[in-house]
This record gives C-alpha cells, structure tokens and sequence, in this order.
C-alpha cells in the first residue's frame, strides 16, 4: 500500500528533525552548557550561511576554507520548530516522489547540490544580514530532480508515468 522510504530520505529527515529536538531539549536542560534560545542562536551563528562570511571569502579569493561547510550545513538548522516541521515533512514527502527514479546516492546529491546552489544565489543575488537558514532549498531540489528525472524517462520513450 504505501512504498518503503529509502535510508536516504529518513536519514535526512532524521537529522533535521534531531537538530530541532536537541534545540527543544536545550529549554529543559543545559546541552553543552547552553540553553533554551542560546544553542540555537549559536548554531545560526556557527552553521548558517552569512553573506558577510561568504563575501569576504570571495573578496579574497579565499574561496575554500573552514568556513566554506556553510554552503551545506545551513540547511540543517531552522529558525522555529514550525519551520523544522515542515522541512522534515517536506523532505520525506518530496525525498519520497523523486525515489521512484533515484537511488540513496542521487537523493542525497540532489539535496547538497540544491542545499550549495541555494546558498550561492543567496550570497551573490542578495545582500542580508540575517543568515540563510533551513532546508528549503534541498527538498525543492528534490521536485527538480523528480521533474527531470521523469523526464528523462518520457525522452526514453516511457509514456506513461509510473506511480
């Protein structure tokens, strides 16, 4: 009746969704001496992407360095627990559309490449100064994928889609 989710997708789901419960575990008890707000914050500040970092990296040509990880590890941290929510209910519904036509390797290709292209035209076609942060654009990349993978399929000839 339902089709089996493939380790790539829950595995995803699963870290964005344990991201979000270290955050909510952090407003009962201290987790690396942080609580509440505070460990958030310090993940925004630590994983996020911000165009001030990402500016200067380019302005020095300084391109690949310790801070260059921002490019994929933005998308695992959330502003809210609502954002969270829907970034793990949207990965495995769309994860879960585009593993008809894909394997564990492409999934998670799809998501860090969408993940470093996102944040691309993020640091070169806007100037904020707040980060950018969840997983927005991996799980689109997975309707992306999912569209040009089907077709690909119909260009090879199967017509029809298969559900």
């Amino acid at each position: 009746m339902f089709q089996k989710l493939p380790k790539s997708i829950v595995i995803l789901a699963a870290i964005i969704g344990g991201m979000e419960f270290l955050f909510s575990l952090s407003e009962s008890a201290p987790i690396f001496g942080l609580t509440g707000e505070d460990l958030r914050l310090v993940a925004m500040r630590d994983f996020g992407f911000w165009n001030q970092i990402f500016t200067a990296q380019i302005s020095t040509f300084n391109i690949i360095n310790k801070e260059s990880i921002r490019l994929f590890t933005y998308s695992f941290i959330h502003v809210n627990f609502v954002a969270s929510v829907f970034s793990v209910v949207f990965t495995l519904a769309f994860g879960n559309l585009l593993a008809r036509y894909a394997n564990d390797l492409q999934i998670i290709a799809f998501f860090l490449v969408s993940s470093f292209f996102g944040a691309l035209g993020y640091g070169f076609l806007l100037d904020e100064s707040f980060p950018l942060l969840g997983s927005s654009p991996g799980f689109f990349g997975f309707v992306g994928g999912f569209i040009f993978l089907l077709a690909l399929q119909y260009l090879e000839g199967k017509k029809e889609f298969e559900g």
